[in-house]
Order: structure tokens, then C-alpha cells, then sequence
């Protein structure tokens, strides 16, 4: 309140609710095996060399690395990866000596891996006295590469700017620890040694009180779409699922494994999940894509579509919006060489009503996603764009509106919160997200005293009822075609 000693006028300015930008839809959390990377934690990558960076590229045993590329490719722009981790893990390193075979210091890969056995550190003298230069190399394609290069490197004083441990800390491959400032390190080349994947296979699905594998994500808000490309077994499967379902705003893309070649095996693999779901989405078959790791001119490796399915989402967000099914001639598989097999119009007769995304090639359009079905079982749920549409919606009314807690509970309130909700949906409605020929047709939102009682009221709550019809998707096309001869007369003479 103005404080008012003098007569006057004063203007008290009214605090205005800051207006609904709609969430993001398109990024996806990728839970995987890959060759490096900080475990068991979701990192933020925004390109393919960013991921390559952090992550390194393809490799035996694992088809994450080739899903994070298919993402890439079909138009994603974020993905948080998280490397799944196996028993004891550990990080290769080598305690560098002077002359004398005394420490001087310790380097160590930056995270767990055999990947840490291919780097090489060179200490050599630095371009000013008494420094050192520090060239690491990369050794993991085979070809050596230097990566990163240190001049001018100190042992001591620790303040310097230039001290060993300061310059090194942010390096994408070594941790320089332990130092020993009155030693003198032998100016030599030396490879990290000792480094180890781990034993058994990766937990994909980890502990949720240690926040390992899947559960790295469970305090990450950022993605709609989740995968997890290296693992399609029942009990990865059910408890991704189940994951999705807790949070019930994020979507588990999954597929069919190598080998489901017919519609009914597709069928009958699916059957087995026993997934009925409003945030699961289920596709066949695999994809072949280029195999980086073979030195055969055209050779390819088959892997679940996940990743490229990943990407188009987010290319459909962009392009059209989330209302619109991720499928369709628009919906391309960019760097897929082909499909595992060429479904038939009668497959998807199988496929379809079964809620199995199909994958087609046609000659006209090429290889495109043909299916837009969740695999709920709800038919208010059928399909993929309606149902994160509402998502989208709600989620952005609950994470955006919080500003209304702890206001005085009056109609003032109701009014503004009726404001910012309705210029929202006007906003969807105009992008096209919300059937109808006119707003009032589309949605409806009622904030006033007729449901804000004063018993509610006393017991501090404020409601809102929002009713919205999201825009549904156009599967089938039907043509009622007929000779016309439009009633009329040509005389010839």
C-alpha cells in the first residue's frame, strides 16, 4: 500500500500474472551403454559432436551411440544421456615419476572405462622457463589425435593461474591429482593403464534410492521422451513403463528386437510386454543404419528405431507442433538405409488395430513412420498427438501457475487466473491444437464464485475448471468417388 501524508494523487501499480508459454516437448532422455561418459548421471548434449565429445562414438555390443545420431539426424536438439553403469567399474590412470622413480603427480581418466586405456599424456618443456607443456592424445579410433594441449604448465606455487590442477580442470579426458611440487616430472609420453568397463551388463534400470540407470532421471524435468535402445526385456520394459506412469508426463518409445520379421511376431512380442499404456508407445521393426565401426563400403547394423523415432517428434514439435502426429509421409527416417522387412497394407491391418506403430516403405515417400497409436488401451487415449497434447496443456498449467499459492483468495484472483489461462488456450487454439470454429467451441475455463465457495474458500483453495477439446488425429481417408456428368448437355455439330 502507497503510504498517503499529503493530499495528492497516487497511482498503485497492480502486479500482472506473468503470461503461459507452453513447455518444451521435443527433448529426450537417452539411458544407454556407451564408451565413456560420467556414470549414472542425465548430462545435457545439444549436438551429435557435443555427445561424441563426451561420450565417444559406436561400438561393439552397444546400440545407444547409433540411436543418440538417429535422434540427431530426424531433427532432435537435446538429449540427456545417461550412461548406465555395470559392477566396479574403473578409471584408468598412471602415477607419473621424476628421474628418480618418485610420484609427481597422478593423472587419471575423467571417468570409469577402458575407453582411458587408449590416452597417451606427453610432458614435455613448456615456451617459458621453468613450465611445462602437457599434449594429450586419443588413441581410440585407432589414429592417434591430439586432443587438448596445456603450455606454460606450473607444479607450484598452487595459487598460480597456471597451476597443473587448475588449467587441467576442465579437460574432457584427465583428472591431474596428488602433485608433488618439489619433484620434476620426466619429460616422456605414457599411456593410462588399468581402466575397466566393469563386470555383467549395465543396469539400465538402477536403484531408485541410489539414482543409478533409468532412476538418474527421476529428478530431471526437462524431457517428454525417454529410450532406452540397449534393453527391450520384459523387466526393462515393465519397469520403464512403470517409470512413465509415476510421473505421467513422460513418454517410453520402444520397439521390437532383431529378428521380428512378421506381423504376427510383432503381435505376439508385444503381447508379452502386457503394456496398456497412455505413455508408451511401441514400433517395428528395427532399422538398418550405416555400421561406423566396419571398414565394408555399405555395411550396416540393425538397431531398434528409438533414437530416430526420438528425433522426429521433436522435428514434428517444431515444424508443425505437438498436436500433430509424429507420422505421416512428413515424417522421414533420416539416416536409415532401410528396414529390417517391408511391411504390406495387409501387415498393418494386423499391426494396426494391435496399437503397433508400423514402419513403412512406400516408393512414393520412401521410409517413413506409418502409425500413430498409443498403446493404451482407453480410447480417449488412442493416439500419440492427443495425448501429449493434453499433456503439453496441463503440465504447462501446473508448472506455470504457482504464482497463484499463497495470493489472497478473492475474486481479483479469479479474475487473473481466468485472464492467463484463457490467453493460453487462445494461443493453442489459434495454433490449431484445439478443435473448433470459434474458442467458446474449443475450451471453456470458469474461475469464480460459483465453485469458489466460502467454505473452499476458509479452507484456503482456489479451483479452476478448464475444459478443453484437443484436436484429434486424421488416421483414415476416405474417398466416396462417383461418375458425374453434372447434369448438363454438349451438342457437337
Amino acid at each position: 500500500m502507497v503510504e498517503t501524508l499529503h493530499p495528492g494523487t497516487f497511482v498503485i501499480e497492480k502486479p500482472q500474472a506473468a503470461p503461459l508459454e507452453a513447455i518444451g516437448t521435443s527433448a529426450v532422455s537417452i539411458v544407454g551403454d556407451f564408451l565413456k561418459g560420467t556414470l549414472n548421471k542425465a548430462i545435457l548434449v545439444t549436438s551429435l559432436p557435443n555427445f561424441q565429445l563426451q561420450y565417444g562414438g559406436a561400438f561393439t555390443g552397444s546400440v545407444a551411440p547409433d540411436s543418440v545420431e538417429g535422434f540427431f539426424l530426424n531433427g532432435g536438439t537435446q538429449a540427456f544421456v545417461v550412461r548406465a553403469s555395470r559392477t566396479a567399474p574403473v578409471s584408468a590412470s598412471f602415477i607419473w615419476l621424476d628421474t628418480l622413480t618418485d610420484p609427481v603427480f597422478t593423472v587419471t581418466a575423467v571417468n570409469e572405462g577402458a575407453w582411458g586405456n587408449s590416452i597417451d599424456l606427453t610432458v614435455a618443456t613448456g615456451t617459458l622457463a621453468n613450465t611445462f607443456k602437457l599434449t594429450v592424445t586419443d588413441n581410440i579410433s585407432g589414429t592417434p589425435e591430439i586432443v587438448e594441449t596445456y603450455d606454460n604448465v606450473v607444479l607450484t606455487p598452487t595459487t598460480s593461474e597456471d597451476y597443473i590442477e587448475t588449467v587441467t580442470a576442465n579437460s574432457d579426458f584427465i583428472v591431474i591429482s596428488a602433485v608433488d611440487g618439489t619433484k620434476t616430472p620426466e619429460l616422456i609420453t605414457n599411456t593410462l593403464a588399468a581402466g575397466d568397463n566393469g563386470s555383467g551388463n549395465p543396469d539400465f534400470v538402477g536403484v531408485p534410492a541410489s539414482k543409478t540407470g533409468l532412476h538418474a532421471l527421476d529428478e530431471v524435468t526437462q524431457f517428454t521422451q525417454f529410450i532406452i535402445p540397449d534393453d527391450n526385456s520384459l523387466a526393462t520394459v515393465t519397469a520403464a513403463v512403470a517409470f512413465a506412469e509415476s510421473v505421467e508426463n513422460k513418454f517410453f518409445i520402444f520397439s521390437t528386437t532383431a529378428g521380428t520379421v512378421t506381423a504376427g511376431d510383432a503381435v505376439t512380442e508385444f503381447t508379452g510386454f502386457s503394456v496398456a499404456s497412455k505413455f508408451a508407445v511401441f514400433y517395428t521393426p528395427q532399422i538398418n543404419v550405416p555400421d561406423r565401426l566396419s571398414n565394408i563400403s555399405g555395411a550396416v547394423k540393425l538397431i531398434p528405431s528409438d533414437g530416430h523415432i526420438a528425433g522426429i517428434y521433436a522435428r514434428t514439435d517444431k515444424q508443425r507442433g505437438v498436436h500433430k502426429a509424429p507420422a505421416g509421409i512428413e515424417a522421414k527416417l533420416n539416416g536409415v538405409v532401410s528396414l529390417e522387412v517391408n511391411y504390406s497394407d495387409a501387415d498393418q491391418d494386423i499391426l494396426n488395430p494391435n496399437k503397433i506403430n508400423a514402419l513403412r516403405n512406400f516408393p512414393d515417400a520412401g521410409l517413413i513412420v506409418f502409425g500413430a497409436r498409443m498403446t493404451a488401451a482407453n480410447r480417449a487415449d488412442k493416439y500419440i498427438a492427443v495425448r501429449r497434447n493434453i499433456t503439453q496443456i496441463s503440465q504447462t498449467l501446473l508448472t506455470q501457475t504457482r504464482w497463484v499459492i499463497f495470493e489472497p483468495n478473492n475474486n481479483f484472483l479469479y479474475a487473473r487466473i481466468k485472464s492467463v489461462i484463457t490467453n493460453f488456450l487462445l494461443t493453442k487454439f489459434n495454433e490449431g491444437a484445439l478443435f473448433g470454429n470459434t474458442p467458446e467451441e474449443a475450451f471453456y475455463v470458469i474461475v469464480d464464485e460459483t465453485i469458489n465457495t466460502t467454505a473452499t474458500i476458509e479452507q484456503g483453495k482456489v479451483f479452476a475448471k478448464v475444459g478443453i477439446r484437443p484436436v484429434q488425429t486424421a488416421e483414415f481417408f476416405i474417398i466416396d468417388l462417383a461418375q458425374w456428368d453434372g447434369g448438363a448437355s454438349a451438342t457437337v455439330s
